[in-house]
C-alpha cells in the first residue's frame, strides 16, 4: 500500500515539476536553473536530481510530454497519405500554440540528424510521431526519401520558434500557417527527391 502512495506522489511532483519547467521556460530570460524550478514547484532540489539528473532532463522530460500529443494523435489518426500529413502537422501547429515558446528555449548544440542518430528520446517520438505522414506523403507524391532525411526537412519547417514568428509578425491563423508549411514541405520533399 505505502510504495503506491509513494508512486503517486512522484508522479504528482513529476507532473508539477514539468508544469512548472513549461511556464517558466515559456516565461525566461535567463537559463532556467534546477534551484529556480524546485522552489517554484515546491519540491526538494533533490527531488528534481533524482527524478531528472539535470535541468537537461527536464527540458528534454517536457519536450517529450508534448511531442508525445503528436505520436498518439498520428497514431490514432485513420486518415492516409497528405489529408494525413496535413492533420498531424496542424496538430503540431496546435501544441506550439500552446507550447511553443517553453520549446523554443530547449535548443540543442548539436544538429538535428546528430541527435537523432544519438537517439535523443524527444527526437525519437517526434520520428514515430511523423514517420506514417511523411512516408504516406511521399507515397502520394510517387516519390521516396530516406526516412531521417524527410524528417529532418519537416523538423526544419516546422521549428517552433519560426511557427510562432509567422503568426505573430504575419498574424496568420493556425490553419494558415499549417497549410502553408504543409505545402512548403511538399515542394522540399519534391525538391530533395529529384536527381542530382
Amino acid at each position: 500500500m505505502r510504495t503506491t502512495g509513494l508512486r503517486q506522489d512522484t508522479s504528482r511532483n513529476q507532473q508539477q515539476l514539468l508544469k512548472v519547467a513549461q511556464k517558466l521556460l515559456a516565461e525566461a530570460p535567463a537559463p532556467l536553473s534546477m534551484r529556480q524550478l524546485a522552489s517554484e514547484a515546491q519540491v526538494s532540489p533533490a527531488s528534481v536530481y533524482r527524478y531528472y539528473g539535470s535541468i537537461e532532463g527536464v527540458v528534454e522530460a517536457f519536450r517529450s510530454s508534448v511531442i508525445s500529443e503528436v505520436v498518439e494523435f498520428s497514431a490514432a489518426s485513420t486518415e492516409t497519405g497528405i489529408r494525413l500529413l496535413e492533420d498531424v502537422c496542424l496538430q503540431w501547429v496546435d501544441l506550439v500554440i500552446r507550447d511553443g515558446r517553453a520549446m523554443s528555449h530547449s535548443r540543442s548544440r548539436q544538429g538535428y540528424l546528430a541527435r537523432l542518430r544519438n537517439e535523443a528520446p524527444d527526437l525519437k517520438l517526434q520520428e514515430a510521431a511523423m514517420h506514417r505522414p511523411l512516408v504516406e506523403a511521399c507515397k502520394e507524391l510517387g516519390i521516396t526519401i530516406p526516412d531521417e532525411e524527410a524528417l529532418f526537412l519537416w523538423n526544419q519547417i516546422f521549428d517552433p520558434r519560426d511557427v510562432l514568428d509567422l503568426m505573430s509578425s504575419l498574424e496568420l491563423s493556425r490553419t494558415t500557417v499549417s497549410g502553408r508549411l504543409v505545402r512548403t514541405l511538399l515542394g522540399a520533399l519534391r525538391g530533395w527527391a529529384a536527381p542530382d
